[in-house]
């Protein structure tokens, strides 16, 4: 069963909620990930989701967001990614993110009316791409 939103955070009750948040409101299917090793044993069925939400930090001594999207790209990940961050611009990984171009850093906390409005259009857009590329 394919899903249509990744969320990757270390945070198990912040991950569970804004899973929650998203799958009631959208009406779409939420994967949650608490570390990029869980992430990379389920990538099967987390391959086909249209949206990935990466924490940027997931943790002290533990593989960064960043890690995570690397592993998404090298392994031919099409959606689209975002990171949650609730550092400053000026952190190093912040940095990062903000250099690779194909994805968008949002800062934590993100109101939920915002992250329902944001969900929501991406996976229209993306449908819609769908559909003109159907034969």
């Amino acid at each position: 069963m394919s899903c249509d939103v990744i969320l990757l955070d270390d945070d198990e009750d912040l991950r569970e909620a804004t899973a929650e948040v998203i799958s009631k409101l959208v009406h779409c299917t939420v994967d949650t990930f608490g570390s990029l090793n869980q992430l990379q044993l389920n990538y099967e069925r987390a391959s086909s989701s249209k949206l990935a939400f990466l924490d940027i930090n997931l943790g002290l001594n533990e593989p960064s967001g960043l890690e995570a999207y690397t592993f998404l790209l090298n392994n031919d990940y099409r959606g689209r990614v975002f990171f949650f961050t609730g550092h400053a611009k000026s952190h190093p990984l912040v940095q990062t993110a903000a250099q690779l171009g194909r994805a968008e850093i949002l800062n934590k906390p993100v109101a939920v009316t915002s992250l329902v409005r944001l969900v929501r259009s991406e996976l229209e857009d993306t449908n819609q791409t769908s559909t003109l590329l159907s034969p």
